[in-house]
């Protein structure tokens, strides 16, 4: 049986996530505010997530993006010193979200 059974056990459990896979990266609320987008947005099933490069046109701006497959989700970050391993967090902790899940069958 999952741990996770709600939406909001969801959001605590990646808020928790994201700390282990990217310590120092956010701050306790934006580590919040990140789990709760992700879990409201999080979707079972599918691919692995993985880390994409891609830059915006016209103004050519870099953003990496976390996407698995046909499904996108632009990670923007303001530190691009530390933008990819901010994405690289957050492809973790979607990946072993997607592995508790799997075990319980149940969708968030």
């Amino acid at each position: 049986m999952s741990p996770i059974r709600s939406r909001m056990e969801a959001e605590h459990w990646l808020a928790r996530r994201l700390a282990l896979e990217g310590p120092g990266l956010w701050t306790v609320r934006e580590y919040q505010e990140l789990g709760r987008k992700l879990a409201r947005d999080y979707r079972p099933a599918g691919p692995r997530w993985r880390v994409k490069e891609w830059t915006q046109m016209p103004e050519g701006i870099p953003v990496y993006v976390v996407t698995r497959g046909g499904d996108l989700g632009i990670h923007r970050v303001d530190d691009q010193d530390r933008a990819f391993e901010k994405a690289d967090a957050v492809m973790h902790a979607l990946n072993a979200l997607d592995a508790v899940m799997n075990k319980s069958g149940q969708a968030v």
